[in-house]
């Protein structure tokens, strides 16, 4: 089930392939197929947000109407399956920083909040007892949303039906990027991070195109990708020691300040990146891919 396009195949049967097949993924992941319940929801909100990012690329063609009702089915979908996700980031969080500053490992203050994070998931996913009802409830709804493309036509053909979304999502990268740094915050990084993965997204949708252009530019934003995922996971963990510090044993200022100075790290890294990814004009990348395109499909 690749999440690409096929030289051979219609644009329009290729949309509705691709979003039936993330779909019944995801449905087969939150049904049983996946053991644990915890990485089959990961797995299948990963699937929506490929099939979300898709139909921001097809917006013109689809009809925007169409687009934001479809849209908005794929997001309840997702939010439905977070609380416990969520939780069990703030660990993983918790865990790099320990493998990246000695000060948070055993023996430090800092330990005990370890512990206090596994607790406080334990909470979540006992009061979120109905998650496997949920997620089966959501894969039943997937599946309905899978049998309804059938009925989904694009009014463009061709690359036509990609190159404005193309356009404009890339522009949009530009531009969050720029007021990111302009004036910093964890919204505006996390708005930055949620136009790269766009990004990332249709360049993966695109990779046949040319292959060994396409799989340096994808492997680029996958990085990039991780650098502002990692930042807005210290964002949340900074927000919760903030919110239930006096709840969570351990020393949270210390903590606190460890993440902002991984964050610091990160944005470094970050603008260096996306300053390279966002080089082009959004016309001119759009023009080189539709020359690729046609080479491609011809």
């Amino acid at each position: 089930m690749p999440y690409r396009f096929k030289r051979k195949e219609n644009v329009s049967v290729g949309v509705r392939r691709i979003v039936a097949e993330r779909c019944d993924k995801a449905a087969a992941e939150l049904s049983g197929e996946n053991p644990d319940i915890n990485d089959g929801v990961h797995s299948a909100r990963k699937s929506l947000k490929k099939i979300r990012s898709l139909l921001r690329l097809v917006r013109e063609a689809l009809g925007k109407e169409r687009c934001q009702q479809e849209n908005q089915r794929f997001r309840e979908a997702k939010n439905r399956l977070s609380s416990v996700r969520d939780a069990e980031a703030m660990i993983e969080t918790f865990d790099a920083l320990a493998e990246r500053y000695p000060s948070v490992g055993e023996g430090s203050p800092i330990t005990p909040l370890r512990d206090a994070l596994v607790e406080r998931r334990r909470r979540i996913a006992e009061e979120a007892s109905d998650l496997e009802r949920t997620a089966l409830e959501v894969a039943d709804g997937l599946r309905e949303a899978a049998a309804s493309t059938a009925d989904w036509k694009l009014s463009r053909t061709g690359f036509a039906a990609l190159s404005d979304g193309l356009e404009r999502q890339y522009a949009k990268g530009r531009k969050a990027m720029k007021m990111a740094f302009d004036k910093p915050s964890d919204e505006r990084f996390h708005e930055w991070r949620k136009r790269v993965k766009d990004h990332w997204y249709h360049m993966r949708l695109l990779r046949k195109v040319w292959p060994a252009m396409t799989a340096a530019r994808i492997d680029e934003l996958s990085r990039l990708s991780d650098l502002l995922g990692d930042d807005h996971d210290l964002s949340v963990l900074i927000h919760t020691l903030e919110q239930e510090g006096s709840d969570l044993a351990g020393d949270t200022q210390t903590l606190a300040c460890l993440a902002l100075r991984r964050q610091d790290e990160l944005r470094s890294e970050a603008r260096l990146l996306g300053a390279r990814l966002y080089a082009q004009e959004p016309d001119c990348l759009a023009d080189e891919l539709r020359d690729y395109w046609k080479i491609w499909r011809s």
